[in-house]
């Protein structure tokens, strides 16, 4: 229980810093761009992370619960590397694919190109940090978040401050992400150079398919609402999506907090092999995070208004009511991400498919 608090308070510092610089740019961003403008930004970022939800794939996971176990080589992490950047191809193809049939003005498709980048470096990125938590070297994982974090808020501050587009605010995220990427190969000394072996690759997708195809429901589940939102109501015309997305980044970041707790007793959970051992751990766990979440879910309720006029202004008053109804789902969010990850852990994989689907 001490080393899960011990990296719970590493991770949540590092995720703290992350979050609240996130939090800022928002506060940023929403007063620079206004509800319209705020609403393409939305988009692009919500199909971006749409499409490239493939490129997880479960790899994150995997890497994590294998090193857990069994120590696993740095060789793993390349070949995850190398499956992330097919696979973040394959993804890139789909996007465009989707936008040239449903985009009828070119207007967001430069954003949506720097953007596919910034995801592929960010999953990258993503495939670092698991190496590294699977190893529980928390504080080598976190230090590269903070440094994207801090950098991306100081670039989007100068983009404003010389009135950059969406184009040239995508941008910048980009370098920032960039940044992290390369501080995580300095501090792991893993690169892409090296012998890989793509059918050693090929090899690792298809054992992680059943995991990947679990976490792409799970996730699409979280992301298909914008999507929808962007094509039913286009960004270019109205700013229903920016609405949204104001009061779904509070409900985000609150299950992002909450979500630390869950991410750093993952490892815990997977290194656990005896099953009344789990059993406990999934009890105690359990209530302690039922009861963070009633509290949570009340406080973005009650709260509602003040939250939105600190994050987006006057402007965006119509996001509270969307804030209040996503507080009524935050509590069985949260206990259905831990329950997912009891399951992930254990690898009981069809257990996972039937919550995706309750959901």
């Amino acid at each position: 229980m001490r080393r899960v608090f011990k990296n719970t308070s590493v991770l949540f510092f590092g995720k703290f810093v992350v979050a609240l610089c996130g939090f800022l740019s928002t506060m940023l961003l929403t007063r620079y761009l206004g509800a319209h403008a705020y609403s393409q930004y939305a988009y692009v970022l919500t199909l971006t992370g749409t499409f490239f939800i493939l490129a997880d794939f479960g790899l994150s996971i995997h890497l994590i619960r294998s090193i857990a176990a069994n120590k696993t080589n740095a060789y793993q992490l390349q070949q995850v590397l190398t499956a992330r950047l097919i696979l973040s191809a394959v993804s890139l193809v789909l996007l465009l694919s989707y936008v040239n049939l449903v985009l009828t003005s070119a207007q967001l498709l430069l954003p949506l190109i720097i953007m596919s980048f910034f995801q592929i470096a960010q999953w990258l990125s993503l495939s670092y940090e698991a190496y590294l938590q699977g190893q529980q070297s928390f504080y080598k994982a976190v230090l590269p978040q903070i440094l994207v974090a801090l950098l991306s808020l100081i670039t989007v501050y100068i983009g404003m401050l010389f009135s950059f587009e969406l184009s040239g605010i995508f941008s910048v995220l980009l370098i920032a992400q960039l940044c992290g990427l390369f501080v995580y190969m300095v501090t792991t000394k893993v690169y892409f150079l090296g012998k890989i072996s793509f059918a050693a690759t090929l090899t690792l997708v298809k054992k992680v398919t059943p995991l990947a195809i679990g976490i792409i429901l799970a996730t699409l589940y979280f992301k298909v609402d914008g999507v929808l939102l962007g094509y039913f109501y286009p960004p270019t015309l109205r700013n229903d999506l920016g609405i949204y997305a104001v009061a779904y980044k509070l409900f985000e970041l609150s299950i992002v907090f909450s979500g630390y707790f869950i991410q750093a007793l993952f490892p815990h959970l997977s290194s656990l092999q005896n099953t009344s051992s789990l059993q406990r751990a999934t009890k105690k766990y359990g209530l302690f995070i039922g009861c963070v979440a009633l509290i949570i879910s009340g406080l973005l309720y009650v709260c509602a208004p003040q939250l939105i006029y600190i994050t987006a202004g006057g402007e965006f008053v119509a996001s509270v009511r969307v804030l209040r109804i996503l507080a009524v789902a935050f509590a069985p969010t949260l206990l259905a991400g831990f329950f997912m990850s009891v399951l992930l852990a254990t690898k009981k994989m069809a257990y996972t498919y039937l919550q995706v689907l309750w959901h």
